[in-house]
């Protein structure tokens, strides 16, 4: 049974009475203003006959081709039909010039002939077209559960993700706070031993050993430095990581909640559209971590610490 929406002039008006009493002897649920009555909203019906139909029958000739109302409903319709959700069966009673429109679509000739003779072709093409309906049904129910599965699978790993880089991104912001707090120490650290040197031995060997200290304690404290703003930056990225994992499950839900909604009416070029923004933004914000921030200089300081040291014990 097949919901029929038949468009056509209103000087064919007898013509469809019969082919709309046909069909609905063999079981079949037929729109069309034949249905209107005084009162009612007669272009809104008219819209949901067409948007809720399966099968759209157009009258063609003479007639419903100077009509303005059949050519915009068949416009419609064949903008419905190119996903596959509505078969359009064009039949043309009189010998008028087959629309522009129709080129693509096969029209059944009906010239000359009485809507028994015909009717059978109708029926076929109905019956085909809910084959075909079925076995896309079918298909896309497997494939509705292939993508709850991919979709909870990677809802899931996106959240694994999501929670771990949160856990290193906490990890790395802690050490970045305790290399500080080990800078303000290393810095106090120094300044007591080095006032204590220079109390105890004020001569020139204190002094070369003030500033022995000194020197270390600064490269010390560099390297702690440095290593807070790695640790920072560290933090940074897995959080950055982490934050595009919750970007990504929004994206999934999102896809999941489409393919849902619109059901059989999707083609796979929209379901894959639906999908296709969960990855985006490949790119690692690791990559654009610098070794360097580690201060090179650190190095020259330390060899420069080791050679006032040898200088000192020759």
């Amino acid at each position: 049974m097949a919901n029929i929406f038949i468009s056509y002039s209103n000087r064919d008006r007898e013509y469809v009475k019969i082919l709309a009493n046909m069909l609905r002897e063999h079981g079949q649920i037929v729109r069309s203003d034949l249905d209107l009555v005084a009162g009612t909203d007669w272009r809104a019906q008219l819209t949901e006959g067409l948007t809720g139909a399966d099968v759209f029958i157009v009258i063609l000739s003479e007639n419903s081709l100077q009509s303005a109302y059949p050519m915009a409903e068949l416009g419609r319709a064949l903008a419905m039909a190119e996903t596959g959700a509505m078969l359009i069966i064009p039949i043309l009673i009189d010998e008028s010039p087959i629309p522009t429109l129709l080129q693509d679509v096969l029209v059944l000739r009906a010239s000359n002939r009485a809507p028994e003779s015909y009717f059978p072709e109708i029926m076929a093409a109905i019956s085909a077209f809910e084959e075909r309906r079925d076995r896309r049904t079918l298909h896309f129910e497997e494939v509705e559960r292939d993508i709850a599965e991919f979709v909870e699978e990677a809802i899931k790993q996106q959240k694994e993700y999501e929670k771990t880089n949160k856990k290193w991104a906490l990890f790395w912001q802690f050490s970045g706070v305790v290399a500080l707090l080990a800078v303000m120490i290393a810095g106090g650290v120094s300044l007591y031993f080095a006032t204590q040197r220079l109390a105890t031995a004020p001569d020139s060997a204190g002094v070369f050993a003030l500033g022995s200290i000194i020197v270390f304690n600064i490269v010390t404290v560099g390297v702690l430095a440095a290593l807070a703003r790695y640790s920072y930056s560290l933090a940074k990225s897995y959080m950055s990581e982490s934050l595009k994992s919750s970007d990504r499950i929004h994206a999934i839900q999102f896809g999941k909640f489409f393919v849902r909604a619109f059901g059989t009416r999707l083609t796979p070029a929209e379901v894959k559209d639906a999908f296709q923004h969960w990855n985006i933004d490949r790119t690692s914000t690791f990559s654009s971590l610098d070794s360097a921030q580690i201060d090179p200089q650190i190095y020259s300081l330390i060899v420069q610490l080791v050679g006032a040291l040898k200088g000192k014990k020759e």
